[in-house]
């Protein structure tokens, strides 16, 4: 897939059929970035996917695996989180083929593993992929330690998630994400970041059949 800027914060990347629109409104490079909310739009589903990061930290001895801190603020993100995957369960269009989904899972955590070496601009560092409910689960149940007792995610204590693959592929089949949800709350979504601190980076995806892609540099 070859990336070319439209601007500073814009890149339009083109594999055969495929077109993937991304902008950062901060052109802070997303993988290399904390507190970032992903917002992703399938033109062919019509479904958002929304993703929150989180940078792994590299083990402070050896045998250790990667660990990620639990901010203070996970719970209330969490629960916000949750609560937005519930909107679209009672859509009045769920008769709508593209609109079916495996479940309600329309966000997700992303702990991304260190850059051990550099990359490409169209390449997305290794990590895993949370659903949102899980890891509120995990997080209600206690589950969320580190070796020492405090407040950490590990490999361990997850114990499942997504690879970049796996996720990709629910993600561009339209297995995974919204469903019937309205743009006002995905802005009201994307407002509460800002609030936070969080840097909001926008993508759409859209397959050719025959229509031109949607511009997002008119969809601010």
């Amino acid at each position: 897939m070859n990336g070319a800027p439209e601007r500073e914060d814009i890149f339009r990347f083109k594999d055969g059929r495929h077109t993937l629109e991304v902008m950062n409104v901060n052109a802070t490079k997303v993988e290399t970035a904390t507190g970032v909310d992903l917002v992703y739009y399938s033109h062919d589903f019509q479904c958002f996917v929304l993703v929150q990061y989180n940078r792994m930290k590299k083990p402070s001895m050896p045998g250790e695996g990667r660990i990620a801190q639990v901010d203070t603020r996970l719970p209330d993100q969490l629960e916000r989180m949750v609560r937005f995957d519930s909107l679209g369960q009672g859509a009045t269009s769920q008769h709508d083929p593209a609109l079916f989904r495996l479940g309600p899972a329309a966000t997700f955590t992303k702990f991304a593993y260190p850059v051990e070496s550099p990359m490409k601009e169209s390449e997305l560092t290794r990590g895993m992929y949370i659903p949102s409910e899980l890891l509120k689960r995990l997080h209600d149940a206690g589950r969320l330690k580190g070796t020492n007792g405090g407040p950490a995610v590990t490999h361990d204590n997850l114990g499942r998630w997504l690879s970049n693959e796996q996720f990709a592929e629910l993600v561009r089949k339209g297995w995974v994400g919204s469903s019937g949800i309205a743009v006002k709350d995905v802005k009201a979504f994307i407002d509460h970041s800002v609030r936070e601190g969080r840097i909001p980076v926008v993508a759409a995806h859209q397959t050719d059949r025959g229509r031109q892609p949607v511009d997002l540099r008119h969809r601010r």
